[in-house]
């Protein structure tokens, strides 16, 4: 497999977690029978190695990263700035944003099998590319895509967003009987293409308190999310709902199911993220490409500390040659 690996935010924890998970794993398959190119600036992912006096170095004679016993490429873009470790900066967002472009249409020019997106900061990437919400809905753009699906996945446990990066006071305009149709219906191919899931099983989240006690805390369930339901049902979907998020989690109703429908982002991923523990991968499904990401932010606080963990971004890693995988057996 041949990986494409964006630098993300080169003042935050982004490539030292990238470093991290190839250095701690060289015996994995994933890490040892696989290629990756670091799409990043030659000079700016020095400066990172020698500051945080990572194990890893690049060589003299070309643009090869070598961390511990396995070479990475480099795909050299030409934009070098001095690293503000710790600090939102304009350049690091113009260097991050660069990689994404370049990543993504090199993938989808079949130069990629997948691409791992390392932690980017929105204000950031802002400075220089307005409107930028976030991975999804960019790399959906670029590819064509009005649907893209966020698939925020720890082993079995997988959580879907019927909305992503909006305020709270959008959800319910957002969440239709037409686009929560179309997502279900994409989400149960996903399952099949990208997860192997041969006879998925959907559950699906109210989005009032108490799932809306039949109407008492608001109408949404009865008027869209149960419509839409049916809509999938009679496609032999096989999907459930609604159910009440804070008992369907704390009871463990979800293992029962390959995949959960949540209304909106912290509905979903304050419970994965809990559950996950650190160990989360972020999928866009209904993509031509294959994407994922580690499921933590670029942490500038985190900086060059011991603590620093690269369990979701190795997570990511696998997953993305998994998917990339199951998409070639289909």
């Amino acid at each position: 497999m041949e990986l494409a690996v964006t630098i993300g935010d080169a003042n935050g924890i982004s490539l030292e977690t990238f470093v991290k998970a190839i250095s701690e794993n060289l015996n994995l398959d994933e890490i040892k029978y696989n290629n990756f190119t670091l799409f990043g600036n030659r000079k700016v992912i020095n400066q990172y190695i020698c500051q945080l006096n990572l194990p890893a170095k690049i060589c003299d004679c070309d643009n090869t990263l070598i961390i511990k016993s396995k070479a990475v490429k480099i795909y050299d873009l030409s934009y070098s700035f001095d690293l503000k470790l710790g600090e939102l900066s304009a350049e690091a967002g113009k260097l991050a944003i660069m990689a994404i472009n370049e990543a993504t249409k090199k993938t989808l020019a079949g130069e990629f099998d997948a691409i791992v997106t390392l932690p980017v900061n929105k204000k950031a990437i802002n400075e220089t590319e307005v409107g930028f919400i976030g991975h999804t809905e960019h790399i959906a753009k670029m590819c064509n895509v009005k649907n893209p699906i966020m698939i925020l996945f720890h082993e079995n446990l997988r959580v879907v967003l019927a909305t992503t990066h909006i305020p709270l006071y959008l959800v319910s305009r957002r969440v239709t009987k037409k686009r929560l149709s179309t997502l279900i219906y994409h989400l149960n191919r996903s399952l099949r293409k990208d997860f192997a899931v041969e006879k998925p099983n959907i559950a699906v989240l109210g989005m009032n308190p108490h799932s809306g006690e039949n109407g008492l805390m608001g109408k949404e369930e009865l008027q869209v999310i149960a419509p839409a339901l049916e809509v999938m049902k009679r496609k032999g979907v096989n999907v459930s709902g609604t159910f009440a998020a804070d008992g369907f989690f704390a009871h463990g109703s979800y293992e029962k199911f390959d995949a959960v429908v949540a209304m909106y982002h912290d509905q979903g991923l304050i419970p994965l993220k809990l559950i996950a523990n650190g160990s989360g991968v972020n999928f866009t499904a209904n993509l031509p490409i294959v994407r994922t990401s580690p499921d933590h932010g670029t942490a500038f606080d985190m900086v060059g500390k011991s603590n620093v963990s690269a369990k979701s971004t190795l997570a990511a890693i696998i997953a993305a040659i998994k998917i990339a995988q199951n998409r070639q057996r289909k």
